[in-house]
């Protein structure tokens, strides 16, 4: 719980600007506690349970909530087929987005937390802000340090 709190602070710091409290700071805030207590209960279930059985739970759940939020955003389902891509380029981004960098990372996560403590993987975890830095440098050039 150290290490979840330690990185709470750091999102906090990180959303402080020198201006006054926003919505956008609490909604970073709240970001952080909610995936702080996801590292936690991932930990927790990866004990009991085999990556891929618990990311296919995971993902059930997840795909019947958008379902539902399909449902009420197309009125009921009558304009269900307006909101669904006609392009098959566009179903095969989404399936790549699904499986490539949704699916096989979460399984991956789970897997890993099960051989790895919250606290350490929480301390993973709050390094992505660094992977992505150094990611961008080296694939898109951007700069690191100040701006």
């Amino acid at each position: 719980w150290a290490a979840a709190l330690t990185a709470f602070v750091g999102t906090c710091l990180l959303c402080y600007d020198g201006s006054a409290p926003n919505e956008g700071d609490a909604l970073c805030a709240l970001a952080a506690v909610f995936s702080a207590v996801y590292i936690i209960r991932v930990g927790d279930f990866a004990q009991r349970f085999e990556a891929l059985p618990l990311t296919a739970a995971s993902f059930a759940g997840v795909s019947g909530l958008c379902l539902v939020w399909i449902a009420a955003q197309s009125g009921g389902g009558a304009g269900l087929r307006g909101l669904l891509p006609q392009s098959t380029q566009v179903w095969l981004m989404g399936v790549y987005l699904a499986l490539g960098v949704t699916a096989v990372p979460t399984i991956l996560q789970m897997w890993g937390q099960k051989h790895v403590p919250a606290e350490r993987a929480v301390v993973i975890y709050a390094m992505d802000p660094v992977y992505a830095a150094v990611f961008a440098h080296f694939a898109l050039g951007e700069d690191i340090g100040p701006q």
